[in-house]
């Protein structure tokens, strides 16, 4: 009976090899060795980046920095431009239809010449000026048909800013010159402005015509100035 029974236990042993049985101490050793390799790994884990692996990091950042900032600093300066463009075009937009208006309704336009200061205490006399004439066509004078006397329009230069302006005046009292005031502000400086007269003569029978030509930059930073050119043409309304 013992026989038996140590033959059936080593039997039963045998069988559970086969099957893979695993004993227990067998067990408990490969389970520290899953933990030791674990923990090794996440030790492994755990040493950081190599040196080249920094520098190609840390060159792409760069590259990604110095291309966001480009493209920042571009947007500001586009945006200054359009902010003094869009200043210049409105402060314009008020000369100019200034300008049109009281030409449109005045009357006797007269190229004023050299001198807008003393063509205000004459007489108004018409005269034509067109762009084949040696006349300095920066100015006109007319007879302005709010106060009925002369008003005049000239370029001169701002004192202060050494800018060019467009400066209206009129000899409503006595002595001549009464007053003047500019038109425009000191953002814009006026390189150029031309007034040609056509048909103030009376020769024919052409209706009075003033064509006007501004041209400037716009903005006081040179980074974000524009130059601009106006052309508009005012034509009289009632002749006398």
């Amino acid at each position: 009976m013992k026989i038996v029974k140590y033959n059936q236990k080593k039997t039963f042993f045998n069988n559970e090899r086969e099957r893979g049985f695993i004993p227990y101490e067998r067990t408990q050793f490969d389970t520290q060795s899953v933990k030791k390799n674990f923990r090794r790994k996440i030790t492994d884990s755990r040493t950081g980046f190599t040196l080249v692996e920094l520098i190609v990091s840390m060159s792409l950042f760069i590259v990604v920095v110095f291309i966001t900032t480009s493209a920042f600093l571009t947007l500001a300066d586009l945006s200054k431009k359009a902010s003094a463009t869009r200043i210049a075009i409105d402060n314009l937009s008020v000369a100019v239809e200034d300008m049109a208006r009281k030409l449109r309704t005045g009357y006797y336009y007269r190229c004023a010449g050299e001198d807008a200061y003393a063509d205000l205490a004459i007489p108004p006399v018409p005269r034509d000026c067109s762009s084949s004439t040696s006349l300095d066509n920066s100015s006109i004078s007319f007879q302005w048909s709010e106060t009925s006397a002369l008003a005049a329009y000239w370029l001169v230069v701002d004192p202060g800013s050494g800018r060019g302006r467009i400066m209206f005046g009129d000899a409503s009292g006595v002595g001549g010159l009464s007053w003047s005031d500019y038109l425009t502000s000191p953002e814009i400086n006026i390189t150029n402005l031309k007034f040609y007269v056509i048909g103030a003569e009376g020769v024919g029978l052409e209706q009075p015509r003033v064509n006007i030509v501004v041209q400037g930059i716009a903005g006081m930073d040179v980074k974000t100035q524009s130059n601009f050119t106006i052309y508009t043409s005012v034509t009289q309304r009632s002749p006398k």
